[in-house]
């Protein structure tokens, strides 16, 4: 029966719920599929977090017997499809197990396909002239920075220090402000990642379990026809 890996971090959030819905609409198209879940730095035996539970308790789905477990070289031979929340599990994961190259994308990556490579230079090339603007900027404003940082560790800033600290930082972000408003579109646009609710309020959680169930119900679309 081919097999579908969820993974994150901890196993405890998203991956877990990750895999409770892909389970659910799964067993809804009558596809016969092995449906897992796993984290790179997992504590075996962790619970699913109480928000995620609840989350999903709210989409009809009981997660609460949940147990975290640690990603192995078994669970990734076993799958078929691995997918990850973000880009940093997926190279982890190529890292450490070349093998499963072809076999494993990100969740966005799998239903969306890979960034525009025009958009990925950009993007690159936005991060680049930030920090540039950055180094510029403290090189240019070095002496009176450095003043204000130790006078602000020694506790002795006064309120016209402070309202200067305040009018470099607000001078920078205007700087920075048209970068930074078209960064935020491309990543808005080509990011590939699910946020970790981790540590969020229970409001964040079902956002990301909505995100989730949008994604993997086309996941188990493409997959079921790949099958084919």
């Amino acid at each position: 029966m081919p097999g579908i890996l969820f993974v994150c971090t901890g196993n405890t959030c998203r991956s877990s719920m990750a895999a409770a819905i892909a389970a659910k609409l799964a067993k809804e198209r009558g596809l016969d599929v092995t449906i897992s879940s796993a984290g790179l730095a997992a504590r075996e035996g962790d619970p699913a977090t109480p928000e995620a539970v609840q989350a999903l308790a709210e989409m009809g789905l009981d997660l609460s017997s949940h147990r975290a477990r640690q990603l192995t070289a078994a669970t990734v031979r076993d799958a078929d499809l691995i997918l990850t929340m973000t880009a940093e599990h997926r190279e982890r994961i190529l890292r450490d197990y070349p093998e499963a190259r072809g076999k494993t994308y990100t969740l966005k990556e799998y239903v969306q396909g890979p960034e525009d490579p025009a958009m990925a230079r950009r993007r690159l090339k936005l991060a680049g002239e930030i920090a540039a603007r950055e180094q510029e900027f403290a090189a240019a404003h070095r002496q009176e920075l450095e003043e204000l940082s130790r006078e602000a560790g020694d506790g002795a800033l006064s309120q016209e220090k402070k309202t200067r600290w305040q009018q470099l930082e607000a001078e920078l972000t205007t700087s920075l402000k048209p970068l930074l408003e078209e960064l935020a579109r491309i990543q808005a646009g080509a990011g590939r990642d699910i946020a970790d609710p981790f540590g969020q309020p229970l409001e964040v959680y079902r956002a990301t379990a909505r995100e989730l169930e949008r994604l993997i119900r086309q996941a188990l679309r493409k997959f079921s026809q790949e099958k084919k």
